[in-house]
């Protein structure tokens, strides 16, 4: 207290009135060029979430940098052959997709791998093919015909009669007088399915004129679907032989059937084997009319159809 019946403050007595009068700070010593801190043991991998983090959200193993060099391979075999030109085989192409994980791959290179796998798929077929012709070959060593082959094919896949028939049939068909297109399967170009549409398609037809259906259709069926395949083969089929063709025709009007056959929930479908322009006929005239007229119920166009086609009006029931 200072002053007369004034208050202030009083200073600390250490506080020096001039700051250029403070003691200078005492620092500790240098420490010895020796020292070193202590630290605790800490975990050796604690610090591993700081590193750069794996974009690719895959195995340690496979998720590696060159995951653009992946891609081109993928590519490569999606495409059948590698930077060089070199056709890749169907070993080579198992062991590079099967040590490729999807998910290191983009979108696209997502989208060869399922190519890639689809041509090793079509080369496993063709050398299936070679080796059930050889089952065939030691079926004749026997004294029997090399379609008898389909008895013991059948029985070894645990397939039906007619679908182990047709295997040994096309087996028999590309490793003989269709051997280009079987090459193109071992190549992976083409589908066994194209391949045994092609050569159901000619069962009937002379060597020569097989080989000219092979030469029209083979060059493009890679790039076809199946179904689109299909027709161009049959169109071919007429093409190189008109008049055989003609006469298949009436001989296969002969064995013109309707099968019917038991769906769920009460319904039934219907498979007609018949002359293709009859039916395409009735059936035209039939939509053609329905679409033509309202009839101002609630009935779907399929079942007005159907009900016009059975002569009546109401959709079928049961």
């Amino acid at each position: 207290m200072t002053g007369s019946g004034s208050t202030a403050l009083a200073e600390p007595a250490w506080w020096p009135p001039d700051l250029a009068l403070a003691p200078e700070p005492v620092l500790p010593p240098d420490p010895s060029p020796d020292w070193l801190p202590v630290l605790r043991d800490e975990p050796a991998d604690l610090w591993d979430h700081w590193a750069e983090p794996d974009i690719t959200d895959g195995p340690d193993d496979l998720a590696g940098p060159d995951h653009l060099g992946v891609a081109r391979e993928v590519a490569e075999v999606a495409d059948g052959a590698d930077a060089d030109g070199e056709q890749i085989g169907l070993v080579a192409a198992v062991q590079l997709l099967s040590a490729v994980d999807p998910r290191v791959l983009d979108g696209a290179a997502r989208v060869d791998l399922i190519r890639g796998w689809e041509r090793v798929l079509a080369m496993a077929a063709g050398e299936q093919q070679v080796a059930l012709a050889a089952v065939a070959d030691a079926t004749m060593g026997f004294g029997l015909t090399g379609m008898d082959a389909r008895h013991e094919v059948g029985a070894a896949l645990r397939l039906a009669p007619g679908t182990a028939a047709e295997r040994t049939e096309v087996a028999l068909a590309l490793t003989g007088r269709l051997a280009d297109t079987l090459a193109a399967v071992r190549r992976g170009e083409v589908s066994w399915r194209q391949a045994a549409d092609l050569a159901v398609a000619v069962r009937d037809l002379p060597d020569d004129l097989a080989a000219r259906v092979q030469a029209r259709v083979l060059p493009r069926m890679g790039a076809r679907t199946a179904a689109e395949s299909r027709r161009a083969v049959q169109d071919a089929v007429v093409a190189v032989d008109p008049e055989g063709a003609a006469e298949r025709a009436k001989k296969a009007a002969r064995h013109r059937r309707i099968e019917r056959m038991r769906q769920p929930d009460s319904m039934r479908s219907w498979w007609l084997t018949m002359p293709a322009q009859g039916v395409s006929d009735r059936l035209c005239k039939c939509v053609t009319s329905t679409l033509g007229r309202e009839d101002g119920s609630e009935r779907t166009r399929d079942e007005r159809c159907d009900g016009d086609c059975r002569g009546g009006t109401a959709p079928a029931r049961g």
